[in-house]
């Protein structure tokens, strides 16, 4: 497995409105997951394109990801991802500690299912969400001073949020950055 060391920078030759086009426009198609036949009854093969999203990713929101330039992440591909309470798992970050940690070289490992993915014609922009998602998944602990994986910053059900609101301190924080999304009214 190939570890995040340097990441690809933009090309700046293009004027930044036809860039911005051309992102739009090359995220909306179908992405090129792997197929079944590619995998050959192995569980995981290397997901080189998933790393190179992935620093862009780490590029993009540096603020957020300051954290992630100092960790080498491993990206692979999931022949199937499987079901978690119901719900497909779409990709998953693992520590790499241990004999992992020895023989991978990294410090995390995020890992996309392919087979689910491919099955909802993700776009190259539902990629590139699920590998944020997971990057989130990865924060630094400034007491230990190290990188650790926390949980989602809220659980909540559509029909909670639809009868009582944003009624949880965790729900708080998600409907402040809905609302700034207009996704949900204003009280």
């Amino acid at each position: 497995m190939r570890a995040l060391h340097t990441v690809p920078k933009k090309d700046d030759t293009l004027p930044p409105i036809i860039d911005g086009i051309i992102d739009k426009v090359v995220k909306s198609l179908a992405y090129p997951i792997p197929s079944e036949s590619t995998f050959d009854e192995a569980d995981y093969v290397p997901g080189h394109d998933l790393e190179v999203i992935l620093g862009k990713l780490i590029d993009r929101h540096e603020t957020l990801f300051s954290h992630l330039v100092r960790l080498k992440i491993g990206c692979l591909w999931k022949a199937k991802g499987g079901v978690s309470k119901g719900k497909q798992t779409l990709g998953r970050v693992q520590a790499a500690t241990g004999l992992v940690g020895f023989f991978s070289e990294v410090d995390f490992v995020i890992w996309l299912a392919a087979d689910h993915l491919r099955d909802r014609d993700a776009s190259a922009e539902t990629v590139e969400a699920c590998l944020f998602h997971e990057a989130c998944h990865i924060q630094w602990d400034a007491q230990d001073g190290k990188a650790m994986i926390v949980d989602h910053d809220f659980a909540g059900f559509t029909e909670e949020v639809k009868h009582y609101g944003v009624w949880r301190r965790d729900l708080e924080k998600a409907g402040a950055a809905f609302e700034q999304l207009s996704l949900l009214p204003t009280a």
